[in-house]
Order: C-alpha cells, then sequence, then structure tokens
C-alpha cells in the first residue's frame, strides 16, 4: 500500500502530537504556542501510558526555557513517579548485570537502557523495565544466576521452556523474569528483537562498545541502536512508548548523522527496508533528521482496520489476520530461508500454538 494521503504519524493522538511537537521545539515561542493547544486538548487525569512516560523530557524542556504550564503541579508528581522508577530499575539493572559478569555470562544492554546513555541525565529517558542480551548457549546459566537475587521467568513461560525447549527458543526472543519481592520486570534475550534473525543477533555481538555507566555490560553501537529503536517503534505501532522519537533526535544531537547510512544497510540486509523507511517517514514528519525514503510503503501491520478485535469481526477476518501475521513474522525472521524453508517455520509455528494450548488452557 503507498502512502499517499495517509499521515505518517496519524496513530498518534493529536494530544500526543502537540507534546511531541513541544518537547522538539527550539525557541521559546514554538515550545509555548504547542504547550497551550496540548493543554487545551489533554486530561491529565486520564494521561495514556506512553504520554506519561515522556513527561520527566516534556517538563524538564519546559523548565529550561522557563514556560510554567497550568498543569505542572500534576506534570511534578508524575515526573517523580518516574524519577524513583527509573533510579530503582537502573539499581536492579547494575546489580543483575553484576551478577551475571560474575558468574562468567557477556551481557549487553539494550532497548531503554542503553538509550539513557544520550541523555543528559536518566530519568529523561524513564523505563517501565529493562532489557538485556545474552550468548544463546548460556540462557540457562544467567537464569540460574539470576534465580539467586530472586529474579524468576513467569509462570506460563517456564512451563513451555520444560516441555519444549527448543521451540520455545524458536518461537521467542527473550523470557520476562520478575524479581519476587519488588517485581521489578526483566526480559532476558537470546535473540535482540522478535523479528531478528538468528544471523543478526550474531552480527549484533560483534559491533558493541563498552558502557561506563554500567561497568559489567556492553551496549550496541549508534547505528544498531538506531535501527533496533525504529524497527522496534513500527513493529509495535508505538503503542507504549513515544519515547523513540524523542530518543532518535536526541541521539542526533550527540552522536551526529554519520551513522545513517549504515543503519539503513541494516535494514536491507534484514529485509526491513519496509518498516525503516516508514520510520524515517514519522521523524521527517517532526522535523528530526533521518534518510529520506524515495518510496514509502505502510507496512501492513500498520494499515487502520476497524474493529480489528474478536467481538466484531468474523471467525474468517480473524484467521485471515492471524494467518497474515504468521507469515509475515516467519518472512521477516527466516527472511535469508528458501520458500519451503519459510512453509516448514510455519507449520513449526503451528504446531508450538497447539502445543500452547495443551500446555497453558
Amino acid at each position: 500500500m503507498k502512502l499517499n494521503n495517509f499521515r505518517s504519524e496519524n496513530y498518534l493522538t493529536s494530544t500526543q502530537r502537540l507534546m511531541i511537537k513541544a518537547c522538539l521545539a527550539t525557541a521559546k515561542g514554538d515550545k509555548e504556542e504547542a504547550l497551550r493547544l496540548w493543554e487545551k486538548e489533554v486530561n491529565i487525569d486520564d494521561l495514556d501510558f506512553s504520554s506519561s512516560r515522556l513527561i520527566p523530557y516534556f517538563l524538564h524542556e519546559n523548565q529550561k526555557m522557563g514556560i510554567i504550564s497550568i498543569h505542572d503541579k500534576r506534570l511534578k508528581i508524575i515526573y517523580k513517579h518516574w524519577w524513583l522508577r527509573t533510579k530503582h530499575i537502573n539499581h536492579e539493572l547494575k546489580k543483575v548485570c553484576e551478577t551475571l559478569f560474575n558468574g562468567g555470562v557477556d551481557v549487553t544492554v539494550i532497548k531503554g537502557a542503553s538509550i539513557m546513555d544520550y541523555y543528559d541525565l536518566e530519568e529523561l529517558r524513564c523505563m517501565a523495565d529493562f532489557d538485556i542480551l545474552v550468548p544463546r548457549k548460556d540462557v540457562f546459566k544467567a537464569l540460574d544466576l539470576i534465580k539467586q537475587i530472586d529474579y524468576l521467568p513467569v509462570n506460563y513461560e517456564n512451563k513451555l521452556l520444560e516441555k519444549s525447549e527448543k521451540q520455545f527458543f524458536e518461537n521467542f526472543h527473550s523470557t520476562c523474569c520478575i524479581q519476587q519481592k519488588n517485581q521489578t520486570n526483566l526480559d532476558l534475550h537470546w535473540r535482540v528483537g522478535s523479528l531478528s534473525s538468528a544471523k543478526f543477533t550474531d552480527d549484533f555481538w560483534l559491533h558493541l562498545e563498552n558502557y561506563e555507566k554500567i561497568p559489567h555490560a556492553k551496549k550496541p553501537q549508534v547505528a544498531y541502536e538506531v535501527f533496533l529503536i525504529i524497527i522496534h517503534a513500527v513493529t509495535f505501532f508505538s503503542r507504549d512508548n513515544l519515547n523513540w522519537i524523542i530518543d532518535i533526535a536526541t541521539i542526533n544531537k550527540k552522536a551526529g548523522h554519520s551513522f545513517w547510512e549504515e543503519a539503513r544497510v541494516l535494514s536491507i540486509k534484514e529485509k526491513k527496508e519496509d518498516l525503516f523507511d516508514y520510520g524515517c517517514s514519522v521523524l521527517l514528519s517532526f522535523g528530526i533528521y533521518a534518510l529520506t525514503p524515495k518510496k514509502v510503503k505502510i507496512p501492513w501491520n500498520l494499515v487502520p482496520n476497524e474493529g480489528n478485535n474478536r467481538d466484531h469481526i468474523g471467525f474468517l477476518n480473524l484467521f485471515y489476520l492471524k494467518a497474515k501475521n504468521l507469515i509475515s513474522v516467519v518472512n521477516r525472521q527466516y527472511h535469508d530461508q528458501s520458500f519451503f524453508g519459510k512453509i516448514y517455520q510455519v507449520a513449526k509455528r503451528v504446531e508450538f500454538s497447539f502445543k500452547t494450548r495443551k500446555i497453558i488452557p
């Protein structure tokens, strides 16, 4: 589907777009204009989760320019909430990385926990959980090590792992572990992302750099960081994350623009240039530097579907959407396999789905 009159950021609400524009504005007049329009539209007591996560940066940038909002009292409370949560998560992150390092497991910090390194203050890139990557061969060793500090996989994933180890690792890219005393969420990855190929993850391990904030871990080089930010944001429709747009603007400011060509090459190698180009079109619509795509298509998972849920669509339509989603996932994750290889992977995933239903009613 070609991008004709479709606004590439139309999955955002008007209130969210105004908030992003206020965050990005470099002139006081532009920032204040966006803020005043935002104040008229927002219901501050019914703020969506993704907007809430952007509040620390939003408030900080307003205060830097001496701009006061009618909602400042509430904004400061939300800021404190995310400040405390991010400080706590960073403490847990360091503890987990040290435990793995001392146990002989290589660990790489990914997503929000590595992106925060580009911000002046870590609380400006708040986190709801944290993600780390370990070598596939060390997953069980890593699980045993973090169990010593009370991190356990969620129950249903643990059951799947026990019953069908090989298929679990093929169908999942990470497992969610929860600290049993303070309920902190950790996503332990063996593949970088849900659509990432095993080959990309192997290559990823060769493009890391030291992370001064986390002495016992590495973080991805900037081109890989940007590629992952864009692919993740577009794949999941940015449902719980407006930060990615600010992340790219912040990285551009700190790292320049020289990495963009390499990030684009990564998208081509991974057969995800449609996702990458669409993400670039969103960034460009907000005036953020990105590569200008020659041709932009809306990835099928971003095409609006009215009433796309079990209660409002028929069985055949639901079956079609599920089949299309499965084929899309297999095409992206196993892009280097033959047609028959992909058919085999589809069959294996269907088989795993039925196994899952037997294990988890």
